[in-house]
């Protein structure tokens, strides 16, 4: 699999999956990790999306198989924006379709209005506004913030399973999923978890003026019954943006990309294949 540089150096991972015809020319579809998780948590998506695009997973840089910057890096929203452009541009991807779930698709509004000649459509599964109100008290994890939860926690693993429930149900995701999950996220570095809890995440604000200013077709794809998601909060992003569909999946996982996975994807597939085939 594939790396490419960044204008700092840094080297960032990427797998490419496209099991097109060989004779077609098929759109890319760039699918966006979530907080501190990596490309691998996309697996099941896969089958389903690449038989028909193309489909581009990066490792976001401190991510997966990604470089991990030195201590006093620079985090920041627009820093993210600056390493997915320069993604894009090393990648050789003029525009695509974006799908992220939960943070990777928080971010998309403020993609698209710095650089929206990059973006075909979006596709945002299971996505807040930010990470404030019921969700900053379940990733707060009984601490004074969620950075003090990560800080204090015996481990990674353990924080992730102590926030787990509303995250993955119990009675929609299997006891060995949902171990595997805890395990692949914790190897991101602990002082990544930290620095993006710290630096990052407090810029992410979805607002009204940001949805209503998309000018490309948005798909949210939200659980029917999680306290991280109410639905009020799902509703905001497509009352608020100009082409907008809300798909909701009977889930109570907050996790909704990766409990319901084959269901969020043929979702998925629909929409961007109706994308595909309109005029323009």
């Amino acid at each position: 699999m594939p790396y490419v540089s960044l204008p700092d150096g840094a080297k960032i991972f990427y797998r490419v999956d496209d099991f097109t015809d060989p004779w077609s020319e098929p759109d890319t579809v760039v699918m966006m990790h979530g907080y501190c998780r990596n490309s691998r948590f996309w697996f099941a998506w896969i089958p389903i999306l690449a038989r028909h695009f193309r489909v581009v997973r990066p490792d976001l840089r401190g991510c997966g198989k990604s470089d991990i910057p030195a201590p006093g890096f620079a985090w920041s929203l627009a820093q993210y924006h600056d390493d997915l452009i320069a993604f894009l541009d090393a990648a050789k991807i003029e525009r695509a379709h974006f799908v992220g779930e939960s943070m990777g698709g928080m971010v998309m509004p403020y993609i698209y209005s710095r650089s929206p000649q990059r973006v075909r459509s979006i596709v945002a599964c299971s996505s807040n506004l930010g990470v404030k109100g019921v969700m900053a008290k379940e990733m707060a994890a009984g601490a004074a913030s969620m950075t003090d939860a990560i800080v204090s926690a015996p481990s990674l693993e353990h924080y992730i399973r102590k926030t787990e429930a509303s995250r993955l149900a119990a009675d929609e995701v299997s006891g060995a999923a949902r171990t595997w999950y805890a395990q692949e996220w914790a190897r991101t570095a602990r002082r990544v978890w930290h620095e993006w809890s710290a630096m990052i995440v407090p810029q992410i604000e979805v607002t009204a003026e940001l949805l209503a200013n998309l000018l490309v077709p948005l798909l949210f794809i939200a659980p029917s019954r999680t306290v991280k998601l109410p639905l009020e909060e799902a509703r905001f992003w497509t009352d608020h943006a100009p082409d907008a569909r809300l798909d909701i999946v009977d889930s109570a996982s907050q996790g909704l990309a990766f409990a319901k996975a084959e269901e969020c994807a043929r979702l998925t597939l629909r929409f961007l294949l109706e994308r595909q085939r309109a005029p323009g």
